[in-house]
């Protein structure tokens, strides 16, 4: 029997994301490949959903609208910071840098504006509010030990 994407397998995939436009916002093409833990809330759940059950050498065609791919843009989403605490580099509207929740998470955010002595980061995702296309193949799938 085949291995399948299951919850807590390690994935490996491949993967073109393009906008509603077709015009490409990311690809593992030429570079590397992309792994998570599936069932873990790494991917969105709808495109975790949509690679549940596949196998290896499988390839997937995915649209997600911007409720199901990484939420609308909410524009209470912002937040002033003082301007030392971004490095000299991410001072420049439309930078996008990370950053840590509370507990640890990961979190990317957009640098809005840049003032006198604070800067406007846009907290939502960078894909927030986008129709997103995916092209997904799975390179490989390693099972969760038992």
């Amino acid at each position: 029997m085949a291995l399948v994407i299951e919850n807590d397998a390690l994935v490996e995939l491949d993967y073109i994301l393009k906008d509603e436009s077709g015009t490409e916002l990311e690809s593992t093409s030429g570079g590397h490949s992309f792994t998570y833990v599936h069932g873990q809330h790494q991917l969105p759940d709808a495109l975790e959903n949509a690679l549940a059950g596949l196998a290896v050498g499988e390839e997937k065609n995915l649209t997600l609208g911007p409720a199901e791919a990484y939420g609308t843009v909410d524009p209470t989403a912002f937040m002033e910071v003082a301007k030392h605490r971004l490095p000299p580099e991410a001072l420049r509207p439309g930078t996008e840098v990370t950053g840590r929740r509370p507990g640890g998470e990961i979190m990317f955010v957009t640098v809005a504006e840049v003032r006198d002595d604070t800067v406007l980061l846009n907290m939502n995702h960078p894909l927030a509010g986008k129709t997103l296309q995916f092209h997904l193949r799975v390179l490989n799938i390693v099972p969760q030990p038992r």
